[in-house]
């Protein structure tokens, strides 16, 4: 599961990140199965489920999220509910999920209470040596904001540094390649997406 943002003023800046998300996630879907499933979930100040399936699928979406514009604040809480249902779907199949929150905004409206609630309840079914479930792809001036909720998703989560979007494409690859191990998976992994 991962949550993009798509929040912010449209303008050209906004343009060139949203493709550099998207290019980010068909570099880190090739390297999926293609019978894993995406689930791509858009967050402002609403959320929105743009592709849920197989990987198999996934090419069919991609004039989807070419279409994608900035709009809105950044409230990863509007994801929350879409989210959920795809963890439950993915735990359900058997596979194995993984979240990845990518922004270019500050976390400061995050809820880490409900975060770290519906993270525990999914990470209790994972083995006890896995990655954490979620990583935060943030800059850095999010750290700083009121309530930065990594401290309180300790263990549930990781966070990478994020304020240069021209790096999100090898960031987004290289959270994948970490999940498969670097090696051809036969256990379902399945990765949403939340942009917003």
């Amino acid at each position: 599961e991962t949550a993009p943002d798509a929040a912010g003023p449209h303008n050209a800046v906004d343009e060139t990140k949203l493709a550099l998300a998207i290019r980010g996630l068909d570099a880190a879907v090739a390297l999926l199965q293609t019978s894993d499933r995406v689930t791509i979930i858009t967050f402002n100040a609403a959320a929105k489920r743009l592709v849920d399936g197989p990987v198999a699928d996934f090419p069919k979406e991609d004039a989807t999220l070419t279409a994608l514009r900035g709009s809105g604040g950044t409230l990863p809480d509007a994801a929350l509910p879409d989210l959920a249902d795809a963890l439950h779907a993915s735990t359900a199949a058997g596979e194995k999920p993984l979240i990845v929150l990518l922004t270019d905004g500050e976390l400061d409206q995050l809820d880490a209470a409900r975060w770290r609630a519906l993270l525990t309840q999914n990470s209790a079914k994972q083995s006890p040596n896995a990655a954490p479930l979620l990583t935060i792809v943030a800059p850095p001036r999010a750290q700083t904001a009121p309530g930065w909720p990594l401290h309180a998703l300790a263990g549930l989560a990781r966070w990478l540094n994020g304020d240069d979007p021209a790096h999100w494409p090898p960031q987004l690859q290289q959270i994948i390649a970490d999940a498969v191990d670097g090696h051809t998976r036969s256990d379902p992994l399945a990765w949403s997406t939340a942009r917003g």
